[in-house]
Formats: structure tokens, C-alpha cells, sequence
């Protein structure tokens, strides 16, 4: 069967301590058959240069530099230009498995699912953590993903997740909003038929003092971006056919976890 060809975004913004490591552990993976698109969000700090330089060495590489837009709007415009089949997300502060997406296009292509989750590593300064597995063995449909989303058996994150293309047509993130995964997640697990969660650790979230959690205000943001995915989820309930049961696990789920 012929191999997919992967879309992997990096939007990149002023990172320059941790972009080699990000970008090295794309370029080195053993699935081969990769588009990497980085997008320089109008970075300051020499990150551009390096985003050329990688490049000029490597033709899967795609690298285009625009003024600061925010994180989706760097990651909508990787969406205009990407050509792959399937579609990746790596923050510039992250780096990933050699055999990462090896696994993940594998499952894809043996269960024939629209989205294919992973488990990740949270990891510190002194520490890491592993991320809490609490999904099912069973594929997830629409709803049941859409529940799974709801009781955060599945995370909003869009990073450690591998999907086709076709789910993003005519999608696109939030701009000019953080928290901007929250919102777009719900989306794409409506237009998926079957979400295929593994039981895998190949994503390594850096937990950095200056990354969007860790600002001020964070919690409000976080807030705010669930309250407005509750609305969204509410008015589409008869539109989509969800129940009730998971309309309001959206918002008491998100309350439970402040108390």
C-alpha cells in the first residue's frame, strides 16, 4: 500500500534555544515521506536564519517568513500551502520520537481512521511527567470522541495528534485568540467517522516559564476558551444530534478541574 505524505507545521516565534532540537527530531524521523512546513512568525531573535539555513540543507523543508501574527495565524497559513495527505503539528518549543510518525501513519493506514491520537511527555526543567491515558481500546465515533473530548479522555491539544487533510477544509484556527486548539478540536473530531486513540508516548512538550500556560493570566484564558467551546457545543446540539450529556460535561468538567 503507498505510504501517505505527511504535512508537519512548526510555527516558529522567537525560540532560538529550542528550534535545532525541534526541527532535527522532524528531519530525522524514519518515516521519510514529509513536508515541513516552518512558518517564522516574524521572529527577532535569529530564529529565521535558522529556518533558511535548515532549508538550504534539507528539500523537504518549506519555510516562510511573515510579520508577527500570532500562533494561528502562522499554523493557517502552513494549512494554505501544505500538499500531504495527512497533516502534523509541532510546536517550536517541542521535539518529538524518531519513529514517531512512523506509528502513527501505520495505525492510520491498518484502522483507516480520520484522526490518530498519542499519549506525551510533559517536560520541565528538573523533571518528566507522562501524561495520564485514560481513553478507551475501542475506536471512538463522532460522539463518542466528542464525550471522550468532553471528559478529557482525549486532549484538545492538536500536537499529539496525527489527521487527514480533508478534516481542515474550509477550517481554520481562531486567530488572535490563545487557547486556540480548544476551539478547533471539537470541530475536527465532528467531521472524523473514526478516532483511533494509541497507547504510545512519542510527543515531548517542553513546559517553559514563557510559554502561553505559564503567562499571566493563563487561567482566565483557558477559562474563557472552554466557556466559549461550551457555547459552541450548545448551539449546535440540535444541528448535530449531541446530547445532552455531553453539552454540559463541556463546562462541568472545566469547572470541576478549578475548584
Amino acid at each position: 500500500m503507498e505510504r501517505y505524505k505527511i504535512s508537519v507545521i512548526i510555527p516558529v516565534y522567537n525560540v532560538v534555544r529550542y528550534l535545532p532540537k525541534c526541527i532535527d527530531s522532524v528531519r530525522n524521523q524514519t518515516y521519510q515521506n514529509l513536508e515541513i512546513i516552518v512558518i517564522d512568525d516574524g521572529s527577532t531573535d535569529g530564529c529565521g536564519g535558522i529556518c533558511d539555513a535548515y532549508a538550504k540543507k534539507d528539500e523537504r523543508i518549506r519555510v516562510v517568513h511573515q510579520k508577527n501574527q500570532g500562533l494561528s495565524a502562522a499554523r493557517n497559513r502552513a494549512l494554505d500551502i501544505m500538499t500531504g495527505d495527512l497533516v502534523g503539528f509541532v510546536d517550536f518549543d517541542d521535539w518529538i520520537e524518531p519513529d514517531y510518525y512512523e506509528v502513527l501513519e501505520k495505525h492510520m493506514r491498518k484502522t483507516g481512521a480520520d484522526i490518530v491520537t498519542s499519549g506525551y511527555y510533559y517536560v520541565y526543567q528538573d523533571k518528566v511527567i507522562k501524561s495520564r491515558i485514560n481513553h478507551q481500546e475501542a475506536p471512538y465515533d463522532k460522539y463518542s470522541g466528542l464525550k471522550a473530548l468532553s471528559e478529557h479522555k482525549i486532549p484538545h491539544v492538536v500536537w499529539n495528534k496525527l489527521y487527514r487533510k480533508n478534516l481542515f477544509a474550509a477550517l481554520k484556527f481562531i486567530e488572535g485568540r490563545t487557547y486556540e486548539d480548544v476551539l478547533i478540536t471539537y470541530r475536527l473530531i465532528m467531521r472524523a467517522e473514526r478516532i483511533e486513540c494509541m497507547d504510545i508516548y512519542g510527543y515531548h512538550q517542553t513546559m517553559r516559564a514563557g510559554s502561553i500556560a505559564h503567562c499571566p493570566g493563563g487561567v482566565v484564558e483557558d477559562f474563557s476558551a472552554h466557556y466559549e467551546l461550551w457555547q459552541n457545543v450548545k448551539a449546535q446540539k440540535y444541528l448535530e444530534n449531541i446530547p445532552e450529556e455531553i453539552v454540559d460535561n463541556f463546562l462541568k468538567i472545566r469547572l470541576c478541574s478549578l475548584i
